[in-house]
């Protein structure tokens, strides 16, 4: 693995935890030093596994390999040395979110607490996090939390209803004309949108429009849909205002959900274990252990000890002069003489 390889996959981890790795853990557990461990762990436990399953791609290729070039029965011997994938391919945001959050959930605050955001279940803090901070789709949260698209937009919505306090986030417009017959409020559910949007799956459902907002916020609505919600704003004066009050509530919610800042001491000390992780070196898929292991480890750092190099190669000396004038007998009695 190079240097650049290295720093890059630090360089990832250590931005992820300080954007949103840490908010995330602590959101669920609520502890900082929780925290903490769980964000080093996930490092160590991913690497780790990444590593291992280049190990196992790099022998499959060099499998796949020989048999091109020999054509023959594959046998233990494999001369040709593929290339594995690349290191940072298994280096991903959500894989790094789905092992925190498996870490986390064992350690959950179970709710309870003073603060809105607290008294929700531990999946719906965790839903609110990637989406706010993370600014992970939809589909992507579905995906670490292993529930549907659907359940994802409950949370959310049961997040942003706890934040106002049940109020909906679109309040009510001065009076609309649909097809000239004037309304002394405005529905949510504007007739405009609901004729000129899109087709909805049964899935679906009748979609509110507090709901298409929140999607078109969180960039999780499909071309299609976007086009047309934004041809709608030009044109209907009452969503467009509904949409600004929208935005502001959604802004105000974002804001108020807890942080947690990344010390100095914490990020000096996550770089750290992420080098650490990087530099363990493991066996290939199928090779057998070499003999002793980290001997010549050990023998190199004790050789850069500057008394113990000095006493080796002071022994050394002794030795080979014993062994010299054991073999010339005369060279000893000379000296003698010549000193007496």
């Amino acid at each position: 693995m190079t240097s650049e390889t290295r720093k890059l996959v630090t360089e990832r981890y250590t931005t992820w935890s300080e954007t949103w790795g840490m908010s995330f853990a602590f959101a669920v557990t609520q502890s900082v030093e929780k925290s903490e461990r769980i964000i080093a762990d996930a490092i160590v436990a991913l690497v780790a596994a990444v590593t291992e399953q280049e190990g196992v791609a790099m022998v499959e290729a060099r499998l796949a390999q020989y048999r091109r070039d020999k054509g023959a029965e594959i046998t233990d011997e494999l001369p040709v040395k593929a290339k594995p994938a690349p290191l940072l391919h298994g280096i991903t945001a959500t894989r790094f979110a789905a092992v925190i959050w498996e870490m986390a959930n064992a350690q959950a605050y179970r709710g309870f607490g003073i603060d809105p955001f607290f008294r929700m279940p531990a999946i719906a803090r965790a839903v609110v996090i990637m989406k706010t901070k993370a600014q992970f789709s939809r589909q992507q949260i579905a995906g670490v939390l292993r529930i549907t698209a659907f359940q994802v937009d409950d949370h959310l919505e049961n997040a942003r209803l706890l934040f106002s306090d049940g109020r909906p986030w679109i309040e009510a417009s001065p009076a609309l004309t649909v097809n000239g017959i004037e309304s002394a409020t405005w529905s949510p559910e504007c007739p405009q949108w609901n004729s000129a949007a899109p087709r909805q799956t049964s899935e679906e459902g009748g979609k509110h429009l507090q709901d298409i907002f929140a999607q078109y916020v969180g960039n999780d609505l499909d071309v299609d849909t976007g086009q047309r919600l934004h041809s709608h704003l030009i044109v209907c004066t009452a969503c467009r205002s509904n949409f600004s009050h929208f935005k502001k509530q959604y802004s105000d919610w974002s804001t108020s959900i807890p942080m947690i800042e990344t010390a100095p001491e914490m990020r000096k000390h996550l770089k750290k274990v992420t080098k650490m992780a990087l530099k363990v070196k493991r066996h290939e898929a199928g090779d057998a252990p070499k003999a002793l292991p980290g001997l010549h480890k050990i023998l190199r750092r004790t050789l850069r000890d500057g008394q113990i190099r000095a006493m080796v190669y002071g022994a050394t000396a002794v030795m080979f002069f014993q062994f010299y004038f054991h073999k010339h007998s005369l060279l000893p009695h000379f000296i003698r003489r010549f000193f007496h």
